[in-house]
């Protein structure tokens, strides 16, 4: 079976569209050899060919990012691929193995998670701060969210609006998905 990293990422980049210089966004899974440098095989070697085959408008690269890694034909070694690319369950092997205080499991941000475990791993004495500060604003976004929980209950959505000129107008017109030009008409 041949051994090999599936790379899951997804970008913008500009094409010409007639006289227009247009943004639009694309999607692939990569195949590449080693996890080193994922993003600079990916970028420097595929990205381009890919882009100019699919899309005979395309001009340039804008952005790049990568999602997930996986290995195929192997199993997972949380040290072949650079945490900052992990998934979350990788990461959570990667804690376990480095020895890292770190529960994945408090994080509802991958971005965020990947910041705690670098700074864990390369700058411990700056873990600790950090961790507190999210601890801090978990805390409170907790306490936020159970003081307004009925709100969920009888809260209203869907209202009708009566909005002319930054007024009142005497009959509201039920909301669409249309857009304000409904309300205005």
């Amino acid at each position: 079976m041949e051994e090999y990293y599936e790379v899951k990422c997804h970008g913008e980049y500009f094409a010409q569209s007639g006289k227009e210089r247009v943004v639009r966004g694309y999607k692939a899974t990569f195949k590449i050899p080693n996890a080193d440098a994922p993003l600079g095989i990916i970028k420097g070697k595929l990205l381009v060919p890919f882009l100019s085959k699919k899309d005979p408008g395309f001009t340039a690269i804008y952005t790049h990012h990568i999602d997930e890694i996986n290995p195929k034909g192997r199993s997972f070694d949380p040290d072949d691929i650079p945490y900052r690319f992990q998934t979350k369950e990788q990461l959570r092997i990667y804690c376990k193995r480095h020895r890292l205080n770190i529960n994945v499991d408090e994080y509802g941000s991958l971005g965020l998670l990947r910041d705690h475990v670098r700074l864990a791993k390369e700058e411990p004495e700056n873990f600790a701060p950090a961790y507190e500060k999210f601890a801090k604003k978990r805390k409170e976004e907790k306490e936020l969210y159970d003081l307004n929980a009925d709100v969920f209950q009888t809260g209203e959505v869907g209202i009708p609006l009566s909005i002319m000129d930054g007024g009142d107008i005497e009959n509201p017109k039920v909301p669409t998905d249309k857009g304000i030009e409904d309300l205005l008409s």
